[in-house]
């Protein structure tokens, strides 16, 4: 019976490790998202695209968007999580709904708007990167001035 307790407990206590990894997971999820939307805020689309994947079919475009983007607008970003990774660990998804308000610094005319967006992950050196984001049209800046 000795034998069977510290059994029971190693079992415990990697269960209980393996929650706090996928805590860690879907915290350092998160922080990525809050890179993105921070550095938009603060006029540095290079640095939103570092949380990308250059696998990300739309890479380009999303890095010409954010160029036309922070060139034109002060930016404010707004992210709720709206549903959090599963149980896929190899490549998880969150859904969120990301605000974006652009101003223009020569009128102050704001543009408000917001899109349920869909994020997967990858994992590529030890890091979280975006590898999928959709919808785009949020981040384009023709539509921004359009109205």
């Amino acid at each position: 019976m000795a034998a069977i307790v510290p059994r029971l407990a190693l079992c415990c206590a990697l269960v209980l490790a393996a929650s706090t990894l996928q805590a860690d997971d879907t915290a350092d999820l998160r922080a990525r998202l809050a890179d993105v939307a921070n550095a938009l805020t603060a006029g540095n689309p290079s640095q939103a695209m570092a949380a990308f994947s250059k696998t990300f079919k739309d890479y380009e475009k999303l890095r010409r968007d954010f160029t036309g983007l922070t060139d034109s607008f002060t930016i404010t970003n707004e992210v709720d999580v709206l549903a959090e990774p599963g149980e896929d660990t190899a490549s998880p998804a969150m859904t969120v709904r990301w605000a974006i308000t652009l101003t223009n610094p020569q009128t102050q005319y704001s543009n408000h708007r917001a899109r349920e967006m869909r994020i997967r992950f990858v994992r590529e050196r030890d890091k979280w990167q975006i590898a999928e984001f959709a919808p785009l049209d949020l981040f384009d800046p023709a539509q921004a001035q359009q109205r």
